[in-house]
């Protein structure tokens, strides 16, 4: 099996594993994927992935509306918007 038939496997909820969602095969073997929703706990988390992810906006630009969120803000975002965590290889 080859990486796109793997990933279409997945989309498709077609299991290479029989009952065990989330596996496929990879470009080095075996990856699991988790999806699982957000809680208060995870604020800080996302604060410092959106920093990470929004800063060279924020230097660029001088101004961006997701860098610099502070935990309160993020904990905020997430009662009113879910949010989803994707975790690869736990």
């Amino acid at each position: 099996m080859n990486l796109r038939e793997g990933i279409w496997r997945r989309a498709n909820n077609d299991s290479i594993y029989g009952d065990k969602p989330g596996f496929f095969i990879g470009r080095n073997g075996v990856m699991v994927i988790d999806f699982r929703q957000a809680t208060i706990e995870d604020a800080e988390l996302l604060v410092n992935i959106y920093n990470a992810s929004f800063y060279s906006d924020y230097i660029r630009f001088g101004e961006c509306p997701e860098y610099g969120k502070t935990i309160e803000m993020m904990e905020e975002s997430i009662r009113k918007y879910p949010k989803h965590i994707i975790l690869c290889d736990n």
